[in-house]
C-alpha cells in the first residue's frame, strides 16, 4: 500500500556534480514553470482587456438611450453578473498609485 519506489545508485547522480546536475534540472523545472504561469497570466489579462472593451462599449451604447429606471437597473445587474459594473483600468485611473488603490 506506502510502497516507496526504490531508485537504484547512479555514479551520475553521485558526488557534487550529481547535486550540481540535480539543482540544474530543478532550476529548469521552476523555469518553465514560472514562463508558463506568466504566459497564462498574460492571456488571462488579455482576455479581461477585451471583456473591459466589450463592456465599454455596451455600455457606451446603452447610455445613447433613455432608458427607464427598471432597464437600468437590469443593465446595471447584467454588468455585476459579468463583474464590470465599474471597470477600473489604468487607463481610467491614471495615477498607478489610484489604481493600486483601487
Amino acid at each position: 500500500v506506502g510502497r516507496k519506489e526504490k531508485k537504484s545508485f547512479s555514479t551520475s547522480s553521485a558526488g557534487v556534480a550529481g547535486i550540481i546536475r540535480k539543482a540544474e534540472e530543478e532550476e529548469r523545472k521552476t523555469q518553465s514553470t514560472v514562463q508558463e504561469a506568466f504566459d497564462n497570466l498574460n492571456t488571462l489579462m488579455n482576455s479581461a482587456r477585451e471583456l473591459v472593451s466589450i463592456a465599454n462599449r455596451l455600455q457606451s451604447n446603452y447610455s445613447k438611450t433613455q432608458p427607464s429606471e427598471e432597464e437600468a437597473d437590469e443593465f446595471h445587474q447584467y454588468m455585476l453578473g459579468l463583474g464590470l459594473a465599474s471597470p477600473v483600468s489604468r487607463n481610467t485611473v491614471g495615477n498607478k498609485g489610484d489604481f493600486h488603490a483601487e
